[in-house]
């Protein structure tokens, strides 16, 4: 029987109170598809051990523990209100889905195998470091550290930070507002932006970007980088061999090409103004301009970037 295990932290819920005798600090999991943690505005950290199936929660007396069980959940309810108060749960985990929803929360996961997290919160400070298994957040507000995961990873947040280093797995960010710092990461990226600044150094796999008014810098990209966007500005590095795809109403485009680059260029606008390499051919049609051509180095790629107000500029 596969093992669900979720963890949720929710304010002001009431549940039945058991008695000290019927609490305990060591859960059993046998049978128990799912498992709901109910704390208030606690710190929680998740670390594994190898010596249990059990899971051992620490740092809470048991007088700031109830219990009840229906079926195949087990709920556990953290009646401390301590902010400075620690949870600590350690367990195998592996296979278990682990689920955390809260009006705040600060957690601390580390060298876990999950097979799914899932957290819905607000005001969060997560770090997330050297696990394996898919990751689902959605917060309003707070900070995001994730490092060394291997998995998927589902990001969606307003006014949220979040600062990602060598994760392996595909990324999907949608990120209203908040600095995105990606570094190191193997797997696609999707990213739809609404006044973000992403920051982007490494990435083996393609760059899907939808947004609309947003501040971006990219190098260092094995992949193609494909892009829609309304406004905002962009720094795109792209590397010897690779395509690179822009359609804009308004932005400011800015390409850093490797000098060794003999990428096609194909750029164009209504009304901005064209930066590129003078033996470029320029075209003018009645409501578009194009420079087109190759650049002179060796190796192959493209370029491709229209913006009708903005302006595009080829450096090498």
């Amino acid at each position: 029987m596969k093992k669900f295990l979720l963890i949720s932290l929710v304010l002001f819920v009431s549940f039945p109170v058991f008695s000290q005798e019927q609490t305990d600090n060591i859960l059993s999991t046998k049978n128990i598809e799912l498992l709901e943690i109910i704390a208030p505005k606690i710190k929680i950290k998740l670390r594994k051990q190898t010596d249990s199936e059990n899971i051992r929660l620490s740092g809470v007396s048991k007088d700031d523990l109830e219990l009840s069980q229906e079926a195949n959940k087990l709920k556990v309810r953290v009646k401390a209100k301590d902010q400075k108060t620690e949870l600590f749960i350690f367990g195998q985990f592996s296979g278990l889905q682990l689920k955390i929803s809260s009006k705040q929360i600060s957690a601390d996961l580390q060298d876990l195998e999950i097979a799914k997290t899932d957290i819905a919160t607000e005001n969060i400070s997560l770090v997330w470091k050297k696990n394996k298994g898919e990751l689902s957040l959605k917060t309003i507000g707070g900070a995001v550290e994730i490092a060394n995961n291997s998995g998927a990873v589902a990001f969606n947040s307003y006014d949220a930070n979040l600062k990602v280093t060598e994760q392996t797995g595909d990324l999907s960010i949608e990120s209203h507002k908040g600095l995105l710092e990606l570094e190191k990461i193997k797997g696609k990226l999707s990213l739809n932006s609404n006044q973000s600044k992403l920051i982007l150094n490494g990435l083996e796999g393609d760059f899907y970007l939808e947004s609309y008014q947003p501040n971006v810098s990219t190098k260092n990209v094995d992949g193609y980088q494909k892009i829609t966007s309304k406004g905002g500005e962009f720094s795109i590095g792209v590397d010897s061999g690779e395509r690179f795809r822009i359609n804009s109403e308004e932005a400011r485009i800015r390409v850093l090409m490797p000098s060794n680059s003999g990428a096609h260029i194909n750029i164009g606008t209504e009304d901005g103004d064209l930066y590129y390499p003078k033996y470029l051919d320029l075209k003018r049609y009645p409501n578009l301009k194009v420079a087109v051509g190759r650049l002179r180095g060796r190796s192959g790629g493209s370029v491709f970037a229209r913006s009708k107000k903005g302006s595009i500029k080829i450096e090498q």
